[in-house]
């Protein structure tokens, strides 16, 4: 692997020989060297496009993403969105359903963490896809779904944060059929996306709990949690000797609330962003490539900048 990558373009025949497999292992460790190599082109991003395996074209959105080349991410996801088809949504659905909703990959490939892309690239065709978004919807409404699959589609929901997201959460809790689980997830969630002086809700809540007693409790107090931490981040951000770890837990926390409370990082705090931002390109390059929150501080600040 190495060898195929310090070769540049002169690997392109070996590199090719990994698409002609019919194995989707060899396609994905293909589409990843032929970005590293070559680039993301139009003609690279194509092949990963018509590629007949969904884990493929999302090894492409993710390799973009870890590059934090938001720009041509955005829009091969929306080429992306544009292309698929009612049986590969249902296929879609189906791989998502399997845990982990990962390509079984050699243990090389593993360490590169290829195949890892699936959920990602899900949450994000949610956004610009309405059959991909009303299929999530489908999916997650289905109390006798796969568990594995509902926490993916739910994930996906949070991020998309459609118009009627409120609607869909509140089916879910009054679904006398619903698990206790999915129905203290969908509680917490509709909490959070509430304001804390909104009595409706906080009585609406309480008559829920009452009705289902294993449902474990929830508040409104996501937005206030959500701020202290953003106010403890900032100060250890301006720490003269800050603790990388904390830092790095406190930062996947913050952006777990932020993803709850909105798309697009429209609950995130622009100046800690910077911050964080900042802090993050100071490290080593090695946690860099392990660690998706610094891709995932750059992309709400992406998303952030441009008013979503």
């Amino acid at each position: 692997m190495a060898q195929i990558k310090a070769a540049g373009k002169a690997a392109r025949p070996e590199i090719d020989k990994l698409f002609a497999s019919d194995e989707t292992a060899n396609r994905v460790l293909g589409i990843f060297l032929l970005l590293e190599t070559e680039g993301a082109s139009k003609a690279v991003l194509e092949i990963a496009a018509r590629d007949p395996a969904l884990v493929v074209r999302a090894e492409a959105a993710e390799w973009l993403y870890r590059r934090m080349d938001f720009d041509e991410w955005d829009f091969y996801l929306r080429d992306s969105a544009s292309r698929l088809t009612p049986e590969e949504v249902a296929n879609l659905l189906q791989l998502l359903s399997r845990n982990p909703a990962t390509l079984r990959v050699s243990t090389a490939m593993g360490l590169l963490h290829l195949g890892e892309g699936l959920p990602e690239y899900f949450n994000h065709l949610a956004v610009h896809s309405d059959t991909v978004l009303r299929a999530a919807q489908a999916a997650l409404l289905d109390p006798t779904g796969a568990d594995d699959l509902r926490d993916n589609v739910f994930a996906a929901l949070a991020w998309a944060h459609p118009a009627d997201y409120r609607d869909t959460l509140r089916k879910m809790i009054d679904n006398p059929a619903e698990k206790p689980y999915f129905r203290a997830q969908a509680m917490a969630v509709y909490a959070a996306n509430s304001s804390e002086k909104d009595n409706d809700t906080i009585l609406y809540l309480k008559n829920v709990a009452e009705r289902y007693p294993l449902t474990r409790d929830v508040t409104l107090q996501y937005r206030e949690q959500k701020d202290v931490l953003a106010q403890a981040l900032q100060q250890e951000l301006g720490n003269p000797s800050p603790d990388t770890v904390k830092i790095l837990q406190n930062l996947g926390t913050y952006i777990q609330w932020v993803q709850v409370l909105g798309r697009g990082g429209n609950a995130a705090d622009l100046s800690l962003l910077e911050s964080s931002s900042k802090f993050l390109k100071q490290q080593d390059a090695v946690v860099k490539n392990r660690n998706p929150i610094f891709s995932q501080v750059d992309y709400l600040l992406w998303e952030k900048r441009r008013g979503l």
